[in-house]
């Protein structure tokens, strides 16, 4: 049996052709995963610093808030980054007090979107507290 005569031009265009298709979409997914743990290194290091802000400046006033940021990975430029606040305060004052905090401390980030979800609980209701 002859091998060679089974590998017509047709059929080395077609194996080229497949081989150059996985190469492309490896590269492709290689370059999305590398853009995707980017994009969360920059929302964690822009999480924390976010989150040092609320430790220093009121943390001890009973705030137990943690952000979280959500960068979009495509269309950035049309779609908001996502700061999403989580916890509880004592009072009104010092949640507005957060938010505000948080807005100022965003502004490097040119289109963001707060999603608050601070609980408003008194010193009276917060778990782990006993009234004495």
């Amino acid at each position: 049996m002859n091998l060679w005569a089974t590998w017509t031009w047709s059929t080395i265009a077609i194996a080229g052709g497949v081989l150059i298709g996985l190469t492309i979409v490896s590269a492709l997914g290689i370059f999305l995963l590398e853009a995707q743990r980017r994009r969360d290194r920059t929302a964690t290091a822009f999480q924390d610093r976010l989150a040092a802000p609320i430790a220093e400046e009121l943390g001890y006033t009973g705030v137990s808030v943690l952000p979280t940021v959500s960068i979009p990975l495509i269309n950035a430029a049309t779609r908001p980054a996502v700061i999403r606040l989580e916890g509880q305060v004592p009072s009104y004052d010092l949640r507005y007090r957060v938010v505000r905090l948080v807005e100022r401390e965003a502004r490097r980030l040119r289109y963001f979107r707060i999603e608050d979800r601070i609980r408003v609980a008194p010193p009276a209701e917060q778990p782990g507290r006993r009234l004495a």
